[in-house]
């Protein structure tokens, strides 16, 4: 249940994520030995992952989503 191609962040350790940029500031935070969840929408479903702290390893960018749509979905 790890990250994949395609998953859209939307929360982060109970922070609302909107830009990828907010994503890094938000990873820098957290400690290697800290677990954090994380929300996101994996094919139209949300999905909520434990992960270890620290870099996810995964390369992010900004995807315009409408609120609409996030807020039909979760």
């Amino acid at each position: 249940m790890d990250l994949i191609a395609g998953d859209i962040i939307i929360e982060y350790d109970g922070v609302r994520i909107t830009s990828a940029q907010q994503l890094v500031e938000e990873v820098g935070k957290k400690a290697e030995n800290s677990q954090v969840e994380m929300i996101v929408i994996r094919e139209k479903n949300p999905m909520r992952l434990i992960l270890a702290g620290g870099i996810i390893g995964v390369r992010i960018m900004t995807k315009k989503i409408s609120k609409e749509e996030i807020n039909s979905i979760y």
